[in-house]
């Protein structure tokens, strides 16, 4: 296992997040992904721990993970 310090890891704006087959606006809100395992065939990984900043004013719509 590789341990990271967040800062070391690429800060990724999030525009839109799919949710019941929509494309739903994200507002002020970046991702850093500290670990990755995995892929579902989509290039979403089955398990990762992930740094989320959302800034003042922003949002990240209504979602749901599928857990195995």
């Amino acid at each position: 296992m590789e341990v990271k310090n967040f800062k070391d890891c690429e800060d990724v704006k999030i525009e839109e997040f799919p949710f019941r087959g929509q494309m739903r606006k994200v507002i002020g809100t970046s991702v850093r992904w500290l670990s990755r395992q995995g892929d579902d065939g989509h290039g979403y990984p089955e398990y990762g721990l992930r740094y989320f900043t959302i800034q003042p004013g922003g949002e990240i719509p209504i979602h749901n993970h599928f857990y195995h």
